[in-house]
Parts: C-alpha cells; structure tokens; sequence
C-alpha cells in the first residue's frame, strides 16, 4: 500500500496500516513523533507522548493488527489531556472502522 489511511485535526496526523508481514502475534504497534518543532519544552513534548501512550494502551485491544504512527501539531501543547484524550478517541474509532473496512 503506498499511501497508508490517516486521519487529521488540529492536535494530531495518525496513519494507519494493517501490520502482516513484520508483526508476529498480531499486536497493536506505536509509533509518536513529537518534533521540537511543536515546542521547544521537552517537557511538553514529553507529556504528549506520555498522554498519546496512555490513550493508545487502553484501546490496544481493539486495534489489534495495526501498525500506528501519530505525528503531533502545535496546537496540542497549548491543550489540556481532556480534549487530547477525545480526540484520539475519535482517531482510534476511524482507524478501527478504516481497517475492518479496507478502500
């Protein structure tokens, strides 16, 4: 596949796609880019990549088979964990309905 499903808003840029050649077990996989471009705090930095595990962690078994990367905005640093929370729910539930339901 050469151009991976994702989904966008303001916080986050999530691709998607099915992990069959790499992934033995079946498991969920992350991968979070945060760059110093979105601040220049790490402990910013680091608080979303905390939050973006955490989220992924509770939902890991319904994503099972997936390989995820999330790539941070700006905008998510200026955000509290609430609407971040929400908003990757919203990305988990697409990426699970894009995944049962291929192009």
């Amino acid at each position: 596949m050469a151009n991976p499903p994702c989904t966008r808003d303001r916080f986050f840029l999530v691709f998607a796609n099915s992990s069959t050649r790499d992934n033995k077990g079946n498991k969920a996989r992350l991968g979070v880019i945060t760059s110093k471009k979105v601040s220049k705090r790490a402990v910013e930095r680091n608080r979303i990549k905390r939050l973006v595990r955490e989220a992924f962690r509770n939902n890991q078994a319904t994503l099972s088979g997936l390989d995820i990367v999330v790539l941070t905005k700006q905008a998510a640093c200026d955000t509290d964990n609430k609407k971040l929370f929400l908003s990757l729910s919203k990305h988990w539930q697409t990426v699970q309905k894009n995944a049962k339901s291929p192009d």
